[in-house]
């Protein structure tokens, strides 16, 4: 199974051309090893060398930037190792020791050690480092106390590491003293020959500045590891000194030792590391006996709006469950989704996680305090379904419908002029009409039958009952209080979240170990197991309705666009669509974005809850469009609506006057709407105006036809048909060859994957843009007062109300509000 990982903004803007890294090397090399003054005596690079078992960039991160403060730049998470090594003369006696931490792209160590006829000296060492697993530059800065210091010694540093491929990497340090003028340059060069951890081979050289090449110090080694985490090393010095070394990881820690021997001499270091993630052979002998413990409770979204919002998202809750299949030591899940708000399509991609958690061999218990349709197709894929003794179901089936406001417009005194030629194009009949046109009706019964169809079908299968039982549970409208739910097999048993440890024992699973996600052996990837930079998938997210400047946010998303257009690390992109429509020139300028990408690379689409309308418009041009079976897509068409004072003015007993210039000037003029922020004009359109009007909206619809023709290779009669504004969930889409097949988000970049010959087994780095502002004022500000409403409780006819209005007059594919309002929590709110 692909591995994925999540990198929240781009690094790679800081990127060094070739002929810069190359130069820089050069010069690095030639200054430090250029003559200079002796008498500035410092530690040098392999005073260490009974502290590391082979150059710093080949095994993990060395001396976490001691030796080459580069390396830090290839450190993802904390970590910190202690070194100590005895005495050759006196075995029992511990001559020096090293604490080294680090950060990612910061690092810290302190090496205290006896010098014969000076006492004790310690160094100090700060590093950092800019970069990434394929090219890091590092600077440091050090000093030392103690008796025995010479003259307090001040050194600084400079690294490059480059790892131009799986296979090779190259490193560089100077180590320039700040009196005296000694100076160091140091080479080293690994070799991975099965492009992979199991075998390294490395060699490095060290001269002094005025040193001759032929005197230089020098090493070669080879570090060996034959199971995860289980490491030998071996090293040989010019001076015929030999050090063999053994480390074992246990994950998040890890123990060391080394043997140095020369001649008729030896000694010994042993180390001890906590912290960070590395591979481990643990695993191996924990099969199965834990249990992940996750709770979704709360809002799913798609990102996240700050530093202080911890609500989830959809893509770290997927490949949450993901590693949980990856991991051997999980035997199974138990998930909490009694406060789980998410939009169907969203629960559809949940479920069928959990289904592969399932189908790995792993039990699923799910633990719910009530259930709804939605929430109980989500929790009937369970294995074990738990259900609070004092919860209810309640499955009633699904109703879709609107609010109409023509009688509430017409008695305040708003005009309201439809601009609809087309049989299903609906956006705007909720202002219009005082009931379901026939389209409308039509395409709404459809939608409601598709969605019991997905219901039953799933549940009927997970639960193991029949179509007929499932019928009677939603004909006989089923309230029924959690021990009647038992008796009806509607689910296994009673039970609460704070009791899941005593629940899994009583089903028969055992005492099991329960564990978060974040602390089960094996779910971390480290950095060193690749060399060089993995391949990156771009994921951009266009969510809300199409607009330049709100919703997909149009003007800045075609940047993010052109960046991975342009970045030849991104191997593919993903566009994630959650948009019902809306401005044409915003759909249309992401659609041509994205057809350019894909003449340069893979593009895929993975449509959300909607993508219907303008949000079908952002879809159009992908190499293949991924859809839910309950999806709101296509609504191939456009419309407008003109809303003009009929009475309003003067029962506010408002007034207004004019001069133009132009015959059709005063379009458009009127008064501002008190509280709601918005003008309305003084007066209709006239005939002439309206046949205008209605030659835009045919020309605007048959170009919207042709481009969907174009994208999708299909006949401008075939699109015709299927057009006309008519929604369609997304299994009848894959059935007319609007969309290519059923799937999620993890689908979508897996297939991403591929088309970019990328082997499915292969980690690769996600790029999600645009980029989180994660000290954006506005919305912490927004936040922490509660301005903002959740989309649950917001009136979603009036958000639309004032939608339109803001953009009256304009043509627009976008989606009407009711088939929005199918949807839970997914009206304006596309977070």
């Amino acid at each position: 199974m692909s591995r994925h990982r999540i990198e929240l903004g781009a690094t790679r803007d800081r990127r060094l051309s070739m002929e810069a890294v190359l130069g820089l090397l050069t010069s690095l090399v030639v200054s430090a090893a250029s003559p200079g003054n002796a008498s500035g005596e410092f530690t040098g690079y392999y005073a260490q060398r009974d502290l590391a078992f082979a150059s710093p960039g080949v095994c993990r991160f060395g001396l976490y930037g001691w030796q080459n403060p580069a390396v830090l730049g290839t450190v993802d998470e904390g970590d910190m190792l202690f070194v100590m090594a005895d005495d050759p003369l006196e075995r029992d006696r511990i001559a020096r020791w090293g604490l080294f931490v680090a950060q990612p792209h910061h690092g810290f160590g302190v090496i205290r050690q006896k010098v014969a006829g000076r006492g004790s000296v310690t160094d100090y060492r700060y590093s950092m480092a800019l970069g990434n697993r394929s090219l890091s530059i590092g600077t440091g800065y050090g000093w030392s106390s103690g008796a025995g210091a010479v003259s307090h010694q001040k050194v600084v540093t400079a690294g490059i590491l480059l790892r131009p491929a799986r296979q090779a990497s190259l490193g560089v340090v100077g180590t320039f003293a700040t009196e005296g003028g000694t100076r160091e340059g140091a080479v080293e060069l690994g070799l991975r020959p099965l492009g992979d951890e199991r075998v390294a081979l490395f060699g490095d050289c060290a001269l002094r500045g005025g040193q001759r090449l032929s005197d230089a110090d020098w090493s070669v080694g080879a570090v060996v590891e034959p199971f995860p985490g289980i490491r030998f090393s071996g090293r040989y010095f010019e001076d015929e000194r030999v050090s063999l070394g053994l480390q074992f990881s246990m994950g998040r820690g890890g123990i060391a030792t080394q043997v140095h021997g020369q001649s008729d001499r030896e000694h010994a270091s042993y180390g001890l590391r906590l912290g960070g993630w590395d591979r481990t052979s643990l695993r191996r002998w924990n099969r199965g006996d834990s249990f992940a413990k996750v709770d979704l409770n709360g809002v799913l979204k798609y990102r996240k709006r700050g530093l202080f919002d911890r609500s989830m998202t959809l893509r770290a809750v997927l490949e949450t469950l993901q590693r949980i299949v990856e991991d051997e030591t999980v035997g199974g899940l138990a998930v909490n989704i009694s406060e789980l708000r998410a939009s169907p399509a969203m629960i559809w991609e949940v479920r069928r996680a959990l289904q592969h958690v399932r189908s790995s061999g792993k039990r699923v218990v799910v633990f719910t305090e009530n259930l709804d349709e939605w929430s109980y197709h989500l929790a009937s894929v369970a294995d074990q379904l738990v259900l609070d003794p004092q919860g209810i179901v309640f499955l009633k089936g699904f109703a879709l419908g609107r609010t109409y406001l023509q009688g509430t417009l017409e008695a305040v005194g708003i005009g309201v002029e439809e601009w609809r030629y087309f049989t299903y194009k609906s956006a705007f009949e909720a202002f219009s009409r005082d009931r379901m046109s026939d389209g409308e009706r039509e395409q709404l019964q459809r939608m409601a039958d598709g969605f019991y169809e997905v219901l039953r079908a799933d549940v009927t299968e997970g639960r193991g009952v029949t179509p007929a039982t499932f019928d009677r549970w939603m004909e006989e409208g089923v309230l029924l209080r959690a021990p009647h739910a038992v008796e009806e097999r509607m689910v296994d048993r009673l039970g609460r979240w704070d009791e899941v440890d005593a629940v899994i024992a009583d089903i028969g699973y055992g005492k099991k170990r329960l564990v978060s996600p974040q602390a089960l052996v094996g779910t971390a990837h480290t950095q060193d197991d690749r060399w060089g930079e993995p391949p990156t998938i771009a994921v951009v997210y266009a969510l809300g309705i199409c607009a330049m400047d709100e919703g997909i946010a149009a003007r800045s998303l075609v940047k993010d666009l052109r960046r991975v257009e342009e970045d030849p690390s991104v191997r593919a992109v993903v566009l994630r669509v959650d948009s019902p429509g809306g401005d044409a020139l915003a759909s249309d300028v992401i659609a041509e974005a994205m057809r350019r990408i894909g003449r340069k690379k893979p593009m895929i689409v993975s449509q959300g809850q909607v993508a219907a309308s303008g949000g079908y418009w952002l879809s159009m041009y992908g190499d293949q469009v991924l859809a839910s079976p309950v999806t709101i897509t296509g609504s191939i068409g456009v419309i407008g609506g003109w809303f003009y004072n009929k009475g309003l003015k003067e029962k506010l007993g408002m007034t207004t006057d004019m001069v133009q210039a132009g015959r059709h000037a005063d379009i458009g003029f009127g008064f501002r709407l008190p509280l709601v922020g918005v003008g309305l004009p003084d007066r209709a359109l006239t005939t002439d105006e309206q046949a205008k009007v209605e030659g835009v909206i045919r020309s605007s619809y048959a170009e919207f036809v042709d481009k969907v023709g174009q994208g999708r290779g299909l006949s401008a009669d075939s699109v015709a048909v299927l057009g006309e504004g008519r929604v369609w969930l997304g299994g009848d889409a894959k059935d007319r060859g609007l969309v290519d097949g059923l799937g999620g988000l993890l689908d979508a970049i897996a297939l991403a994957k591929q088309k970019a010959g990328v082997a499915s087994e292969e980690t690769v780095h996600v790029l999600e843009l645009p980029r989180t502002q994660w000290f954006e004022l506005p919305g912490l500000l927004s936040m922490l007062a509660a301005r903002q409403p959740p989309a649950s409780t917001r009136d979603c006819g009036l958000d639309y109300l004032k939608f339109r209005l803001r953009h009256n007059g304009r043509v627009m594919p976008v989606l009407g509000v009711s088939e929005m309002d199918a949807t839970v929590d997914q009206v304006f709110s596309f977070e």
